[in-house]
């Protein structure tokens, strides 16, 4: 890999780290993170907006294969298999809220929309993750199971839309096991109802 390659990828690497936790990064904040100067930035991304997008689509896009190598394997219920694409998301949510937040909050409505576009209107993805859906419960309708998929990646949208008000340290916290249990449980009892 040239130097330049692997700054590049130094400096997206630092960005995905300060995402896991903040949606508002500044250029310093990158540059004291990757130990580079303002200078690299602007070389390698141009600058600060386009560096954060890039960051936020590989993760999204990592978060659409972890599901796509999930949804690979056998499971035994629909139950079985909703909670597992539901934890999933939900432990990506967990793990990277400042992303979320960020592509809730301050990405430019063509660049946030894109990203949820990657689930939603990706018909390969979407035909790929209804037909799995489906090969477990065979007698519910394609439109049963696109509004089942939709409500399950709400799973990971709902909680950071929430947590500002009411999701902090505590009881009702995202790192909180009992809360992410109870969650899951009642989002795939509502999905197998």
């Amino acid at each position: 890999m040239k130097k330049s390659e692997t700054t590049s990828r130094k400096i997206l690497d630092t960005v995905k780290e300060l995402l896991k936790t903040r949606e508002n990064i500044t250029i310093k904040d990158i540059c004291d993170k990757a130990y580079i100067n303002i200078a690299a930035v602007n070389y390698h991304f141009g600058d600060k907006d386009t560096l954060i997008n890039m960051a936020v689509s590989e993760i999204f896009a990592e978060l659409k294969q972890q599901i796509e190598v999930m949804a690979d394997n056998e499971f035994e219920s629909t139950e079985q298999a909703l909670y597992t694409f539901a934890d999933l998301c939900y432990n990506f949510a967990a793990e990277y809220s400042g992303a979320v937040k960020y592509m809730l909050t301050t990405a430019t409505f063509e660049h946030g929309n894109s990203i949820l576009q990657q689930f939603l209107q990706d018909k390969k993805f979407t035909d790929f993750v209804i037909e799995k859906f489906q090969q477990l419960n065979p007698t519910v309708d394609r439109v049963q199971l696109m509004c089942k998929y939709i409500m399950t990646l709400s799973v990971f949208l709902f909680p950071m839309i929430c947590q500002t008000p009411f999701l902090k340290e505590g009881t009702l916290s995202l790192k909180n096991s009992e809360f992410k249990k109870a969650y899951i449980n009642q989002m795939v009892k509502i999905l197998t109802e």
